[in-house]
């Protein structure tokens, strides 16, 4: 019972900027945490697929899906978690867009959430909790944290 107490711990969906901060490694019952995943070819060519189906680059495709490849190994690389890398691809992917749109502009490519989280793997429920911890490893301003909470919470 106690196990499943902490599991619900972890699973906290609630993406308000004060419970962000509580997000950490340490929240992960230390059974549970799992080993850096391998980023081989086969997990390269699957994070290409999806940056290819939804960022939609304008310039050269391998260019611009390993200079996202890069950065997205270098933020999971500092965590470790129970969410399936998959789910983490799609959630770096659709976070890039709203940083980017962060900055002023639309971006170009449009999608139903529905679709990315099911091309990751995760549930809906799954997607935005995971959205809100990335948000929170890469340093999101507030007023990004606020608009993902305020996407949660609908």
């Amino acid at each position: 019972m106690l196990f499943l107490k902490k599991m619900d711990e972890v699973m906290d969906t609630s993406c308000s900027i004060s419970n962000l901060h509580s997000f950490s490694q340490e929240s992960i019952p230390e059974q549970l945490q799992i080993r850096n995943e391998i980023y081989d070819n086969e997990t390269f060519e699957q994070f290409k697929e999806l940056v290819i189906k939804y960022l939609k680059p304008k310039e050269d495709c391998l260019t611009f899906t390993t200079s996202r490849w890069e950065e997205f190994r270098s933020i999971k690389s500092k965590v470790t978690t129970v969410e399936p890398l998959l789910g983490w691809m799609v959630v770096y992917i659709h976070a890039y867009i709203i940083m980017y749109e962060d900055q002023g502009e639309k971006y170009h490519s449009h999608y139903e959430i529905l679709n990315i989280a099911k091309d990751g793997d995760v549930s809906i429920r799954d997607f935005y909790a995971m959205l809100c911890k990335w948000m929170k490893f890469i340093d999101a301003p507030n007023r990004v944290l606020t608009k993902v909470d305020n996407v949660n919470k609908c």
